[in-house]
C-alpha cells in the first residue's frame, strides 16, 4: 500500500512511500531522529541550521535509507540515525546546487543573463544561445546557418563581477579578461577575436566571414 506525504523540499512537493514505513518501530525511529536533528534537537543547529530537519525530510530519508543496497535490515540504532542524517544533508546540498543552476537560467530569480547584455544593442540576426550551465551568456551570430555563425561569449558590464569572472573562468588574478570573446563555434575553446568594445566585435564578424576550412571545422564540433 502506498501513501503520499508532503516533503517540504523545493521541487519535490510530495513523495509516495510504502505504508509499511508507518509501523510503530519506524514511527519511534522517526521520533528518535527528530530528537537529534529535528527542531530543537541536540544537533539541529550544528547540522541543519537554523531550525533543524523537518519531519517530512526525516520520513523521506528513512524511506530512502531502507532502499539502500548496503542496508540488509533496519535496526533503528545510532548508525541508522547517522545514515538518515547524511541523506538529508545530501538532499539539501543537491537542492542548493539545483537552485544555483536554476538561478543562471533566463527565468532565474537572482542571476539573469539579460543583466549581462542589457547595455548592448544585440544584432537582430543573432541567436541567444545562453545556457544555465555555462559560465557566461552567449550568442550565435547567424540564426539561419549555424555552420557560418561565430559564437560570442559576453561577460558582465559590472566591473566587480567581471573581476570575479576573470579569476574564476580565465585564471587571471591581476587583470580583467576582455569582456567579449569570439570563438569558431560552441565547444571550440580557441578565441579568434576578443575585445572590450562590442561594436568592434560586431564589425569584425561582418568583415571576417568564415572560410570554407573554418566551416568544415565547425561541422566537426556541432
Amino acid at each position: 500500500m502506498k501513501k503520499k506525504i508532503e516533503t517540504g523540499i523545493d521541487g519535490l512537493e510530495e513523495y509516495i512511500f510504502d505504508e509499511i514505513e508507518t509501523d510503530q518501530k519506524i514511527s519511534d525511529f522517526v521520533d528518535y531522529v527528530h530528537q537529534f536533528y529535528g527542531k530543537d534537537g541536540i544537533y539541529a543547529e550544528e547540522f541543519f541550521p537554523p531550525n533543524g530537519a523537518t519531519t517530512p525530510e526525516i520520513m523521506l530519508a528513512v524511506t530512502l535509507m531502507q532502499r539502500l543496497p548496503i542496508k540488509s535490515h533496519f535496526s533503528g540504532d545510532s548508525m541508522d540515525r547517522e545514515i538518515v542524517r547524511d541523506i538529508i544533508a545530501q538532499a539539501r546540498l543537491a537542492e542548493i546546487i539545483f537552485n544555483k543552476k536554476k538561478e543562471k537560467t533566463e527565468g532565474g530569480t537572482k542571476i539573469n543573463w539579460k543583466n549581462y547584455t542589457k547595455d548592448l544593442d544585440i544584432p537582430d540576426n543573432w541567436d541567444d544561445t545562453s545556457y544555465g550551465n555555462d559560465a557566461l551568456p552567449s550568442y550565435m551570430s547567424d540564426k539561419i546557418n549555424e555552420y557560418h555563425a561565430y559564437h560570442i561569449w559576453i561577460d558582465s558590464h559590472d566591473a566587480e563581477e567581471r573581476k570575479a569572472n576573470s579569476e574564476d573562468i580565465y585564471g587571471l588574478h591581476d587583470e580583467l579578461a576582455p569582456r567579449f570573446h569570439v570563438v569558431l563555434c560552441y565547444g571550440n575553446p580557441e578565441n579568434v577575436y576578443s575585445s572590450d568594445d562590442f561594436d568592434s566585435i560586431v564589425q569584425w564578424i561582418k568583415d571576417n566571414p568564415k572560410t570554407p576550412e573554418q566551416i568544415e571545422e565547425t561541422k566537426e564540433y556541432i
